[in-house]
């Protein structure tokens, strides 16, 4: 198994109980080895016990918390190799590194491309008023592009509706904007686990989309397959982007 490459969708499919028991051995070993992979793995556990238990919602937004600091020091890291390389360059070091450093990667080109939010709903109006104003709340600040705001009111709204795909999906892509991927992934597979007719094909497009961005295509092949044997609306676009990962 590839570690770097495989390790998040190995814990979505370690949730799901759909690992052979030879994978659920490796993975439980990198867990106890490294302990980033545990709290990793405990963000994603944490997550689903939030959407289920609203009293658990303070402890995954404390792992939230934590994940997007470990993030940010992981792009501090990067920026200053991207620095050193910089230098490197302008002593001589040849076109290649800053090519690998400042020309966008191909997964990144093909997001670029591919990915725009989906669209709000036309109407969301419930009978109960408290929750039809965090519903008008929500989708006013997602239709302004505020995700961060709109992802606040849309997890209030999953405490009380954990199985609610439409929300998932939007929160989904609201983690996409904020580039935190694990837990749009997280999302996505959640609707996948309901088997929801009405959002599957979205949750594998913004899936699949998301292991683009970080250059995952042998995961991303896996959703767009799936969209192209269901002959839907994203059928199309999957078929394009199959090519072009193949090549």
């Amino acid at each position: 198994m590839n570690e770097s490459e495989n390790i998040d969708l190995q814990f979505i499919r370690y949730r799901e109980g759909i690992l052979t028991q030879k994978e659920k051995e490796e993975l439980e070993g990198l867990i106890q080895s490294n302990p980033e992979y545990r709290k990793r793995l405990e963000l994603h556990l944490s997550m689903e016990i939030a959407f289920e238990n609203p009293s658990e919602l303070e402890k995954y937004l404390e792992l939230e918390s934590f994940w997007k600091q470990y993030i940010t020091s992981a792009r501090s890291f990067r920026n200053f190799y991207g620095i050193a390389a910089t230098i490197i360059l302008l002593l001589g070091s040849g076109i290649l590194i800053w090519y690998m450093f400042f020309i966008p990667d191909r997964g990144q080109r093909l997001y670029s491309e591919y990915f725009s939010p989906i669209d709000p709903p036309e109407e969301y109006r419930v009978k109960n008023q408290e929750i039809n104003s965090l519903y008008v709340n929500a989708f006013q600040f997602y239709s302004k592009k505020q995700y961060p705001r709109a992802q606040e009111k849309i997890l209030v709204l999953l405490k009380r509706d954990s199985l609610n795909s439409a929300l998932l999906l939007y929160s989904g892509i609201c983690y996409m904007e904020s580039e935190q991927w694990e837990l749009s992934l997280s999302c996505f597979s959640k609707i996948l686990s309901l088997n929801d007719p009405v959002y599957k094909e979205s949750a594998l497009w913004y899936a699949g989309l998301a292991f683009i961005k970080l250059n995952r295509y042998t995961e991303s092949k896996y959703y767009f397959k799936q969209l192209i044997a269901i002959k839907g609306f994203y059928q199309t676009q999957a078929n394009e982007i199959l090519d072009k990962i193949s090549d």
